[in-house]
Formats: structure tokens, sequence, C-alpha cells
């Protein structure tokens, strides 16, 4: 059994930095499928009990408060439909992430206009259902990278691309540095703890 130690003083500060304000002890906050990924990968690293593991579980902990805190903080308020298909569509994309998405296909395929979805998606999340997209491939990559001996090549194919050249490119848009760049840095930073 592991443990994870976030102290009351730490838990309370992170709580008051989100300005989290419970009444009644009670707060809905949706069902947006962002917290149980987050407290997927929460429980991933415990256990694989990766270096330094304590500290990121403490960071998605914090985001989490800060997810909450903007769906509290948020004036706007969106119909339920809209926030179930956004929702719906975040599930799919995370589970389809590594497969060509086309997103006029997709908002059909749902019933839905492709110009309304893709507003409204932008509007409840912030970005793009692309932009989305792009950012669970990048991320899978950058873990891939971390933790496996895959080639630059086979990580690709596996996230979404099938032009390793195209997928380097990106990847060093979104992250300042090419994959195996990427790859050294972390291998030293490992050797280093």
């Amino acid at each position: 059994m592991h443990e994870i130690r976030l102290t009351v003083l730490n838990t309370y500060v992170s709580l008051k930095n989100v300005i989290i304000n419970l009444q009644n002890n009670i707060l809905y906050i949706g069902t947006s499928p962002d917290y149980q990924w987050l407290f997927g990968q929460m429980i991933q690293e415990l256990q694989l009990c990766r270096p330094r593991y304590d500290e990121l579980i403490s960071l998605q902990l914090r985001n989490i408060f800060v997810l909450i805190s903007r769906a509290i903080i948020s004036a706007k308020k969106f119909s339920s439909t809209s926030e179930k298909e956004v929702a719906f569509a975040m599930h799919y994309f995370r589970k389809n992430y590594n497969t060509e998405i086309s997103i006029e296909e997709y908002s059909e395929s749902r019933g839905l206009s492709n110009c309304w979805f893709i507003q409204c998606f932008k509007e409840i999340t912030g970005s793009s259902p692309l932009q989305y997209i792009l950012k669970l491939r990048i991320s899978n990559a950058q873990s891939l990278l971390e933790n496996t001996d895959y080639t630059i090549t086979e990580i690709a194919n596996m996230v979404g691309y099938t032009n390793s050249l195209y997928f380097s490119r990106l990847f060093h848009k979104y992250i300042g540095m090419s994959p195996k760049e990427y790859r050294k840095v972390k291998l030293k930073e490992n050797l280093r703890e």
C-alpha cells in the first residue's frame, strides 16, 4: 500500500488559491471526463511508483482543484445538451486519439451541426476539437518517449500519425524540442534522480 502525504496546510492552500467555496459541503461540478482521466493518471502514478511520483500526484490534485474552480467561476451557463455532447466528444477523442478523426464526420454521426459543435466545444473547453486531439497525442507521445524504448516512428504511429517526420515537426512546435531530444533530456533527468 502506498501513501500520499498531502498536508492539511498544502491542501488548504491549494483550495484557497483556486477559490473554492463550499456551501452545505456539497459541490456539483458536472461529469467531465477530465476528472476521470486525472484520477486515472494519479492511480497509474501510485501503481508505478516512479521517482517523485508524489509530487506529480499533488500537481494532478491541484489540477483537479483548478478544474473545479473553473466550473464554479464560469459565468457562462451551457445547456445540459451541449455539456453532454462535449463530454461525450472528449471521451470519444481520448479513446480514439490514435486513429484518424474527422471532426465533420464525428459531428455528423452525432446529428450535430459541424459549426455548432466546434463553437460549443471551444466555448466549454477553451480549445478546438483538433487542438484537443493534438494535445492528447503529444501528451501520450511524451509518456511513451519517457517510459518505453519504442522508436520515434513507432510512437508516431501509436499516437495517430502515419508520417513520423510530420509528427516530429508537430512535437517540436509544441514541446520546443524534437522527440529524440526530449527522450535524451528525460533520460538524463531520470538518471540524476
